[in-house]
């Protein structure tokens, strides 16, 4: 979480409640803007999720560095998420990202966020909410064996399955698995 700082702690607590009403599994990191204790990407974008997966496994997930479970937590989701992944280190034109970004409405879907590798760019942190969206080239290494798509959507409550086909349909052909997981 970004610019907590400038909030007060009932503030925060509130957008925390915003937050978990959106997505209960949401992991929350405070974040600072001094570069000696910054958050490694890696973390944040979900590249290096091991430290989530344990949590998972044990039923528990994490708010600003405290671990909860969720036997004593009652809140449902209310979007639908897909997460695109893909399983080579392949690419996609830009033109072709452009095409299914423009095609996604806002009323539906809300979020994408994740890396994307762009064919003569390379990895790029893709940020699309509600129809806008920019890309920002990675500025560190990468491995070669590094997925060239790994995306999360956040879409309306009932709009996944519609989207998981249609996803399957532009992506035909390119190695992306697609995960559907309902509201």
């Amino acid at each position: 979480m970004n610019k907590h700082e400038l909030v007060t702690e009932r503030e925060y607590d509130a957008c925390l409640d915003h937050v978990y009403t959106l997505n209960e599994d949401t992991p929350v990191i405070k974040t600072y803007e001094r570069k000696d204790i910054a958050i490694d990407p890696d973390l944040v974008f979900g590249l290096d999720t091991r430290l989530f997966e344990e949590l998972k496994e044990e039923n528990k997930y994490m708010i600003d560095g405290y671990v909860h479970d969720h036997e004593h937590e009652h809140h449902f989701r209310e979007i639908d998420l897909i997460n695109l992944e893909r399983t080579d280190a392949g690419d996609i034109s830009k033109n072709k990202l452009e095409e299914i970004l423009r095609d996604c409405p806002a009323n539906e879907i809300y979020r994408i966020k994740g890396f994307i590798k762009i064919r003569n760019q390379g990895i790029c942190i893709l940020n699309f909410a509600f129809g806008r969206w920019d890309l920002t080239p990675l500025t560190r290494a990468i491995n070669a064996e590094e997925s060239g798509l790994r995306l999360t959507v956040m879409l309306a409550r009932g709009e996944g399955r519609q989207w998981k086909r249609e996803f399957e349909k532009r992506f035909q052909g390119d190695n992306i698995r697609i995960d559907y997981h309902p509201a």
